[in-house]
C-alpha cells in the first residue's frame, strides 16, 4: 500500500486561520482521522473506547505538530481534538473590521428584481430545495 505525504504549513498566528483549517481538515481526512471532527467529542457507538482514544490522540498530535511553539504554548492544556480546534478558533478566527464592512456593503448593495425568487437573489444560482 502506497503512502502519500501531505505537507501542511505550520500555523503561526500570522497566516489566514480559515484557510489553514481547511487544509488541516484535508490532511485529517487523508489520514482517516476526520471522525474526531464529525461527532463533536463523542465516540461513535460502533467504536470501542480505546480505539476512539487512539484516533483522537493521533488527530490531536497531527494538529499539535502543525502549529508553531508559540501557538502551541497557548493551547497546550487542551486534551482532545475538538477542544484544541475550538480554542484555536476562539483565538485566531476573529471577525475583522474589513470582514464586517464587506458584509455590510453586500447588504447595502442587495437589489431584488421583480418576479425573482428571494432565494435566488440571496444565494445566487442554487435551487430553492438546496437552501434549507
Amino acid at each position: 500500500m502506497a503512502t502519500t505525504k501531505f505537507d501542511l504549513q505550520q500555523f503561526d498566528g500570522r497566516i489566514n486561520f480559515g484557510i489553514w483549517k481547511v487544509r488541516l481538515i484535508v490532511v485529517l481526512v487523508q489520514q482517516n482521522l476526520k471522525a474526531t471532527l464529525d461527532v463533536k467529542e463523542k465516540r461513535p457507538l460502533k467504536m470501542k473506547e480505546q480505539e476512539w482514544n487512539d484516533i483522537d490522540q493521533k488527530a490531536l498530535s497531527t494538529i499539535q505538530l502543525s502549529i508553531t511553539d508559540d501557538v502551541l504554548q497557548e493551547v497546550i492544556s487542551e486534551t482532545t481534538t475538538m477542544e484544541l480546534l475550538n480554542k484555536l478558533e476562539s483565538l485566531y478566527m476573529k471577525k475583522t473590521m474589513a470582514n464586517r464592512l464587506g458584509v455590510l456593503q453586500k447588504l447595502c448593495m442587495l437589489r431584488m428584481h421583480e418576479g425573482t425568487s428571494i432565494v435566488k437573489t440571496l444565494f445566487g444560482k442554487c435551487n430553492e430545495s438546496q437552501v434549507i
